[in-house]
Parts: structure tokens; sequence; C-alpha cells
């Protein structure tokens, strides 16, 4: 029997990715509120490029926190995964969480997407996502690949990409339309997205210890969402 977890050189890149990306959220976030702090004062009106700016970095800000809380929330939980493999199957084991066991024999299906490998098993149906950061990656996929070939083609989260790409459509509406109608539209459309990516967040994090910071994020990208619709409409 053989245990596999996420490295610690993994750990220590991801700790470094997370300051980069968060730090760059929290510049937007600075400059959002200075230029807010300009235009309550009437300083922006001869200005109209900082006016834009100031949608432009709202809508950034919004954006970018909704996909780095949610790639925190997936990261964490994939350094909480323990995958366990003997001679009979593999199994998921995650704190918090009962865990999951597929049988070699019960494999349905074997592919990669993006950077998981996905098991999927037959009816009942399970399914174990393995990142490839694990150390041992390698390992799992030849042995696995040993019970059931390898998908030949790589498959693509279309769900995911398809609310992102209904969320930056919707904001940029936001951003450049000049309809009053449309930025409302537009800003529901969005605020929809963002209790979507909301219920996969709670979905992803309800048992986790790292809640209240998650939380705080989310919070802080729906203040921008609303606060950006509200000056919008306004015609700030």
């Amino acid at each position: 029997m053989s245990e596999f977890r996420i490295d610690g050189d993994a750990l220590v890149r991801e700790t470094r990715v997370r300051t980069v990306l968060w730090g760059g959220v929290f510049l937007l976030i600075a400059l959002t509120v200075l230029l807010f702090v300009l235009g309550i004062y009437g300083l922006l009106r001869p200005y109209p490029t900082l006016r834009f700016m100031f949608v432009l970095t709202g809508l950034g800000a919004t954006i970018s926190t909704c996909i780095i809380v949610i790639r925190n929330a997936l990261r964490s939980a994939e350094q909480r995964m323990v995958f366990v493999m003997d001679d009979k199957g593999i199994t998921q084991r995650r704190k918090g969480w009962p865990d999951v066991r597929i049988a070699f024999p019960e494999i349905e299906n074997l592919s990669e997407e993006l950077r998981w490998l996905v098991i999927v098993s037959v009816e009942p149906r399970r399914k174990i996502s393995i990142p490839n950061d694990v150390k041992g990656f390698d390992t799992i996929r030849t042995e696995l690949a040993r019970y059931h070939p390898l998908s030949a083609h790589m498959s693509f989260p279309f769900k995911s990409a398809t609310l992102l790409l209904a969320s930056v459509l919707s904001w940029a509406a936001v951003l450049c339309s000049e309809n009053e109608k449309v930025t409302l539209f537009a800003g529901a459309t969005g605020l929809i997205t963002l209790a979507f990516a909301s219920k996969r967040l709670w979905t992803l994090v309800r048992r986790s210890s790292n809640r209240p910071l998650l939380w705080v994020s989310l919070g802080v990208a729906w203040l921008v969402a609303l606060v950006l619709i509200y000056f919008r409409v306004s015609g700030f």
C-alpha cells in the first residue's frame, strides 16, 4: 500500500504564487479606492480617462478576487488530500470528508482534465480527481493505465469555462455600455455568475478551517461588484 500527497516543494511554490496574486488584487483595490475618493471630491470630472480607469480597476478587482478565492479554495482542498493505492484499488482521503474508493475493475473512465487525472467509476458513480503536483503522480497514472486505458484526448471543463466567459462578458458590458438598461441587465447577469461561484465556493470550503478568510475575500468581491454597478448606473 502506497500513500501519495502534495510534496513540500509544491507547497512552497503555491505560497509564493498566492502572495503575488493577492498583492496584485490589493493593488487594484487600493487604486480603485483612490480614484473613488478623487471622484467624490470632483477631481475626476476634467479627466474622463481616469473615470474609465476607476471602472476598469473595479472590474479587475472583482473578477480577480473571485478567481483567486476559488483557486485558493481548490488548492487548499488539494493540500488536505491523501491518495492511497493498494493492489485492489485507489482511495481518496480528505479530512472532514468520507473516503472515496474505486476498485480497479470499477474504473469506467480515466482521463486528464487540465491539471487533474480524473477517475470515474461505474454505478454507483464515484469520482476521484488527482492534481498533477501530487508526489508520485506519474506512478499513479501508469498504474491506473494498466487497468483502464487513458483517454487519448484531454478533457476540458466546459461548465467552468462557460461560467467564466459569461462573467467576463457581463462585467465588460457593465464597463463599456452607456445604456442604463443594458448596464442593469449585464450587472444582473454578472451577479448571477458571482452567485454560482459563491455556491461552488461554499461546497468546497464548508468544512475548511480557512472559511473566515475566504468569506471576507468573497464579501469584498460582492461589495466591489455592487459599487461598480451603482456608479455605472448613476453615471459616475
